[in-house]
Order: C-alpha cells, then structure tokens, then sequence
C-alpha cells in the first residue's frame, strides 16, 4: 500500500518590510529569473540538461552565489525534463521563456522563526553576496493560525 503525502502551503505577505528589502528582493529574482533563462536556454539549445560545470562557467557578471546559481540549474532542469519528454513523444515545443520566477530555495537559503517582538513571524533569507541574513517580518493570518 501507497501512503500519499498530503503538502500544505500557507502564503504570507511581506507588506510590513521596508523598501530597500523588497527593492533587495526584486533585484534578487530579477537576476536569479536571467540565471534561469541562461541554464534552460543552454539546455534545450544543447539538448541535454545543464551540469554544475555550467555553473562554474556562467558567462555573466552576476552577483549571485554559487549556491544561488546551483539552485537556479536544479530548477531548470526539471523544467527541461517537462520539455524533453514532450519532445520524445513527438510534440513540438518551443523554448522555455522564463516570466515569473517562484524559485525553489531550501535550507541554506532561508529561515522561518517564530517573532518575539510584535510580528509574529521572521522569514529570514540568506544574502547571495555576504553570509549575512535579511530579515523580513510577518504577521500571522486566522487560516494560517489553524494550520500552524
């Protein structure tokens, strides 16, 4: 027998933040979305799915880690596996043209700590240039109170 595993996810905004960390975080997906375009581009031109050596050699100026740039290959290769196995059963696909990004960070990018001031919530996220953590706070909702 099969267990399923049922995920949840609570979405909280960052409204509270002050400008200079969401003009950080518009800057940060901005050039993790060109790191994405640059890995997907290289593996549907190339026709195989990106190695890390594709990160050690990213041609661009960039101000993101190596972990930042690893997590952006990891996704876009599961975007090229979408496509390659549309490809193999014989439909025509186009290359990916990356939009909006909803990158997948884990651990090492990111943290969730409970407040204890007046926001309820810290969601720390790891600077790509610096060891340093930025941290945005959050106030907790009534649904996300049930769940948590």
């Amino acid at each position: 027998m099969r267990v399923q595993e049922i995920k949840r996810s609570l979405l909280f905004s960052l409204e509270f933040a002050n400008t200079g960390k969401k003009k950080f975080l518009d800057s940060l997906w901005e050039e993790y979305r060109k790191a994405l375009q640059y890995f997907a581009d290289k593996g549907f031109t190339e026709d195989r799915f990106p190695t890390y050596e594709d990160v050690k050699n990213y041609p661009y100026d960039t101000w993101l880690s190596k972990r930042y740039l690893g997590c952006a290959l990891a996704q876009a290769t599961d975007i090229l596996k979408s496509i390659f196995e549309k490809k193999k059963k014989g439909k025509k696909i186009s290359k990916p043209e990356i939009k909006r990004v909803s990158s997948k960070l884990d651990q090492r990018f990111y943290k969730f700590e409970k407040g204890e001031n007046s926001f309820d919530f810290w969601f720390r996220l790891r600077d790509p240039e610096g060891q340093r953590w930025i941290n945005f706070p959050v106030k907790n909702y009534d649904y996300a109170k049930k769940i948590l």
